[in-house]
């Protein structure tokens, strides 16, 4: 496999490319962009598997990079990157079908996880279509319901963020809406109808099943709920999914 980081800053490019055993992880190959124009060739005649995407570049950004391959098949999983807090880019690289959005600086340990959920989430093999993400958003309350901006926010948040085992309601609402946990949790239930954990757990066993169903290989149930981060009870996760469907996704897969 083949990984494309691209970003105009040469320190965190070359630290991203150096720090990490991609070998470890699967990837044969590291390719480096400067700048999106230089991304874009590179995606066309290299054909990387994952590409990490830096938001703010010189020649195209890297929205504009997305968006030029949007309708292509067999394309890279995109991950997006970006130091700026608007919500409004995250927004708009999942509408334009990225995997992830990273905000500066991330740890390591993020990225790792954010590229093998890539690796299995690429757009020609699972549920990473940009409709996807508003379909969930839709399901998560009542039938035309408008959320407030931060709740809006939040349930895109979670969206982009099924994989992290330590997404929370105080996460959520102390790291990304500098918010009261206990008043954010009230404004939650009051706009979606449900506890921020019924949701989040509605939308890890849906993404479940859509991955389930468009994978072309097999899937191990402990795989399974790492990619919807569950990795650490899949016990629990085999129960819910039993609950939701009446069926374990062993059976659920057949």
């Amino acid at each position: 496999m083949k990984i494309l980081i691209a970003d105009d800053e040469r320190t965190i490019r070359e630290g991203l490319c150096k720090a990490i055993d991609w070998r470890s992880q699967g990837f044969q190959e590291v390719l480096e962009a400067s700048d999106g124009k230089e991304a874009c060739q590179i995606i066309k005649t290299r054909r990387p598997d994952v590409v990490l995407l830096d938001i703010r570049m010189p020649e195209m950004t890297g929205l504009e990079v997305l968006a030029a391959f949007q309708e292509e098949e067999n394309t890279p999983g995109f991950i997006l990157l970006s130091g700026y807090g608007e919500f409004d880019y995250a927004r708009e690289a999942l509408r334009l079908g990225a995997l992830d959005y990273l905000l500066k600086p991330c740890s390591m340990e993020e990225v790792i996880r954010s590229v093998l959920k890539a690796v299995k989430g690429k757009r020609d093999s699972l549920p990473a279509d940009k409709n996807y993400y508003h379909q969930a958003i839709l399901s998560a309350g009542p039938k035309g319901q408008k959320y407030s901006p931060a709740v809006e926010q939040a349930l895109n948040y979670m969206l982009a963020h099924l994989a992290d085992q330590d997404l929370s309601l105080t996460k959520v609402a102390r790291e990304e809406l500098f918010l009261h946990p206990d008043y954010f949790g009230k404004l939650f239930k009051k706009e979606v109808g449900d506890k921020f954990l019924t949701v989040l757990m509605n939308m890890r066993i849906s993404y479940a099943t859509k991955i389930i169903d468009s994978s072309k290989e097999h899937l191990k149930i402990s795989a399974l709920a790492g990619m919807v981060g569950l990795g650490n009870n899949v016990a629990y996760f085999s129960q819910v999914f039993k609950k939701a469907y009446g069926v374990l996704p062993s059976r659920y897969e057949k």
